[in-house]
Order: C-alpha cells, then sequence, then structure tokens
C-alpha cells in the first residue's frame, strides 16, 4: 500500500496523520472535525470487530485513514476508514463486483461508517513511481480494461452522463473568472463537451479516479488497482482522467507530447480519441471549479484545459 508514514503500537490506537486533518478541514470545512473527534472510538470499535493489531497508519490518503494492520482471520491487511461523502459511497459495491480480480480485495465492510478492510497488497510500491512512463501507461490500461464490466442489477452507482450537465453548466458560468488568454480556448472546450452526449456504447463500471498513484504491486497479481471511484458510463470516461494524470507527470508538456500521450491512453484503452480528450477536458474544468469551490488555485486545471481544447 502507500508509503509508509508513522509506526505505532500495536495497542495503541493510531492518530490521524497531519496532512489529513489538514486536508479534511480545508476541503470538507467544520464537518470534518466531528468526524476526526470521534475517529479514535470508530477505530477501537473496528479493531475489535474485526480483532486487529495495528503496525503503521500509510500516507497518501487526503480524506481517509488508512493503517496498515494484522488481521487474526486474514493476516496483512489494511484498514481504510474514509470521511463518507458521496464519492466513497459505492467503493465496497465496485470492489465486491471485482472480487479480487485486477482490484485489491475487499475482506470486510461495516456499513454504518464505510470502513473497509482490505488486502494488503505487498509489496505495495505504486505504479507512479515507475521511472518508465510508457510502460507504465500500458500496465493501467491492461488493468483498466480488465476491471471493465456491465452490470446487470447496478446499485445507484452515478452515471457519468447525470454529472455532465452540471460540469458544463458550471464551467461556463466559471469561464469570466479566468485569464482573458484563456476564456476563449475553455469556452471551446465546454463546446467540445457538450459532443459527449449520452456516451458511447453502454454502461460500464468505470472509475472516475484512475491515476497511477492507484495501482500498486503486488506479489498475488503483478499490480491491483486500490480506492476505486465507480461511475457507470462509456470506457473512455476513466482515460480522461489518466490522462490528466499523465500530464502532470510530464515536464512542461505541450500539443505534441499531449498529443502523444493522448494517443497512447486511446490506444491502450481500446477508446476513441476524441471522446478520451473531450472527458480529459470536462475532467479538467470540473476539477478547475472545485479548486475555485475551496479556495484553492484553479490555474493548474485551467492550462490543462486550455492544452487540451487546443488540441481539440
Amino acid at each position: 500500500m502507500p508509503s509508509r508514514l508513522l509506526r505505532v503500537a500495536s495497542d495503541r490506537i493510531p492518530a490521524p496523520p497531519p496532512d489529513l486533518v489538514s486536508a479534511l478541514r480545508r476541503w470538507i470545512g467544520p464537518s470534518a472535525d466531528s468526524w476526526l473527534e470521534g475517529l479514535p472510538g470508530l477505530m477501537t470499535k473496528l479493531a475489535g470487530l474485526w480483532h486487529l493489531h495495528f503496525d503503521e497508519v500509510l500516507a497518501g490518503g487526503t480524506t481517509s485513514m488508512v493503517v496498515a494492520a494484522r488481521s487474526q482471520a486474514h493476516g496483512p491487511v489494511v484498514l481504510k476508514v474514509p470521511y463518507p461523502d458521496s464519492e466513497n459511497q459505492f467503493e465496497s459495491d465496485a470492489l465486491r463486483e471485482y472480487g479480487g480480480d485486477g482490484a485489491i480485495s475487499l475482506l470486510e465492510f461495516d456499513p454504518s461508517s464505510r470502513a473497509l478492510l482490505l488486502e494488503r497488497a505487498i509489496p505495495g510500491s505504486p505504479l507512479s513511481e515507475m521511472s518508465d512512463l510508457s510502460r507504465a501507461l500500458e500496465v493501467a490500461c491492461l488493468i483498466l480494461v480488465r476491471l471493465r464490466r456491465t452490470l446487470r442489477s447496478p446499485p445507484d452507482i452515478p452515471r457519468c452522463s447525470e454529472f455532465l450537465d452540471g460540469w458544463l453548466e458550471r464551467a461556463s458560468s466559471a469561464i469570466a473568472s479566468s485569464p482573458t488568454a484563456s476564456r476563449a480556448p475553455l469556452a471551446r472546450g465546454v463546446e467540445v463537451g457538450r459532443r459527449l452526449g449520452a456516451g458511447d456504447g453502454p454502461d460500464l463500471l468505470v472509475n472516475r479516479d484512475a491515476h497511477l498513484g492507484n495501482f500498486l504491486r503486488s506479489e498475488r497479481s503483478g499490480w491491483l488497482l486500490i480506492d476505486p471511484k465507480p461511475m457507470l458510463g462509456e470506457a473512455a470516461f476513466e482515460g480522461g482522467f489518466l490522462l490528466l494524470d499523465l500530464m502532470a507527470r510530464t515536464s512542461a508538456p505541450g500539443l505534441r507530447e499531449t498529443a502523444t500521450l493522448l494517443h497512447g491512453v486511446a490506444t491502450g484503452l481500446g477508446v476513441a480519441e476524441d471522446r478520451t480528450l473531450a472527458w480529459a477536458l470536462m475532467r479538467a474544468l470540473e476539477n478547475a471549479d472545485w479548486a475555485r469551490s475551496v479556495g484553492e488555485d484553479p490555474e493548474t486545471w485551467e492550462s490543462r484545459a486550455v492544452l487540451l481544447a487546443r488540441l481539440s
């Protein structure tokens, strides 16, 4: 799992790391404090419920308490206790659907808190540490294709198309706040997004947060997906966010470099380049809008959206 942060005594309840506390207070607001106050009692309850001995707090979680532990029933495990929000509402449903095939295995689940007891990936190094970006992209695409499936009786997992109108509306209204030079390409990006419509092909189980840090090396199965943020939609949807992640890992990407990345993602996932590009635009505009809403600078996301719009 993610890199080690803080070793704890097995008979003590670990405290949340400062980065988690800071992120929750910045992004969630006052309601995060009440959840943080109740976290020690919840961790105590879960430790008793699942007979856990804690090893170390794991870094990388921005809205979840993540701890490596040992279980009497399952051996090395990871306890993940998320702040309950809409993005993690269906994580357990996705993991059950995957059944450990290409994704981390769900061992136990507490519906009242949404806490998950997960298989511990060993050695657990993230795909984002692979020096060969082309090979990392290939691995990520192979796993995402492997995880694709149509659900016969899906739970109330949100559909990508249901979010699209809201993203377009907020992006349109936010363009006036953007630098003057960015407004025309951003407006073009909104028009590209409008062409997405209801989707291309059947609704599949796809991931909203497909980035290289969410794939871990595993002795059991090569590489495994963690932290699914499931939605129902076309396969090109998850390629959009993967493209944005690759852009962030490329030093000052220009049009040519971005076009190469786009081609690699679309080819690896077997999807259309124009729809992958359109979803990447929508996700960049969505994240720019989110950054504004929490008082952060949207410039990074807007600059990626401008670059993608000029490529369209």
